[in-house]
Order: C-alpha cells, then sequence, then structure tokens
C-alpha cells in the first residue's frame, strides 16, 4: 500500500504537466522591441515607472531596445534631455513580441528659456526703495 501512494501522486502530477507539453503551454512573456528615430539614441525607457534601460543604435540600424516582458497591461515612456517624453499604454494578451515605434519632439519651451530656466521664480524687474507703488483709482 505505500509503494502506490508515490506512483499515484507522480501520475496525478505528470499528466497535466505532459497534457500541457504536447498541446503547448501559452506563453506568459513576450519580447517588447522600440525603435526610434536618429534622435532616440541614448534616451531612457522606462517601463511601469521604472528605468529598464537606454536606447541604442548600432551601425546603420535606427536605435533599439529590446525586452522580455510579463504580458498584461504596461506604460511605456521614451525620455531624453531636450525633448518631450513619449508615453504610451499597451496591452499584450496573445502576442510573441510587440514592436512600438518612438518619434521624440523637441521641448521647444526648454530652449528658449536658456540658461535661467533653471530657476522656476519669474524675474522681476529690480525695484527702487524709494519707488511707490501706484495707487488704482476707486
Amino acid at each position: 500500500m505505500m509503494m502506490r501512494v508515490p506512483r499515484i501522486v507522480h501520475t496525478v502530477l505528470a499528466v497535466p504537466l505532459l497534457v500541457c507539453l504536447a498541446l503547448g503551454c501559452p506563453q506568459r512573456e513576450f519580447t517588447l522591441v522600440v525603435i526610434g528615430e536618429n534622435d532616440t539614441d541614448g534616451a531612457g525607457i522606462f517601463i511601469n515607472g521604472r528605468s529598464v534601460g537606454t536606447m541604442v543604435k548600432e551601425g546603420e540600424q535606427r536605435p533599439q531596445f529590446s525586452m522580455i516582458l510579463p504580458k498584461g497591461t504596461l506604460t511605456v515612456e521614451v525620455k531624453k534631455d531636450g525633448y518631450l517624453p513619449f508615453l504610451e499604454v499597451i496591452t499584450v494578451t496573445s502576442q510573441v513580441s510587440e514592436q512600438m515605434y518612438v518619434k521624440l519632439a523637441r521641448d521647444t519651451i526648454a530652449e528658449d528659456k536658456g540658461p535661467e530656466a533653471a530657476s522656476d521664480s519669474p524675474r522681476r524687474a529690480p525695484v527702487s526703495p524709494t519707488s511707490k507703488l501706484p495707487v488704482c483709482p476707486d
């Protein structure tokens, strides 16, 4: 009687595994490939707010990044200094791979501000200590 229990347990555990292998188990992961224009070289990649890598240009190819991720809904961000962040929310349920094309837009507001953009406070004209405030008529 003691010998049959382990055989039954092995059989019960082995049958679902064999069925899964024979029929093919659905993958729970996919490969995300992010491809960008030349200006995306060196841009940071963020998945759900976490930094996961950098776009890299190799040879004549466009800058790329690839990573194996769990299927589901993901927020993908591409960030680079001097450019507006690129953000896309994707939901992957059945694909084995997902390609995303990125084109970054220049942050012209930051460029227009120049070096003084580091200060968030507005610039004010110097005020003389003897100046008086204007009086508004009632």
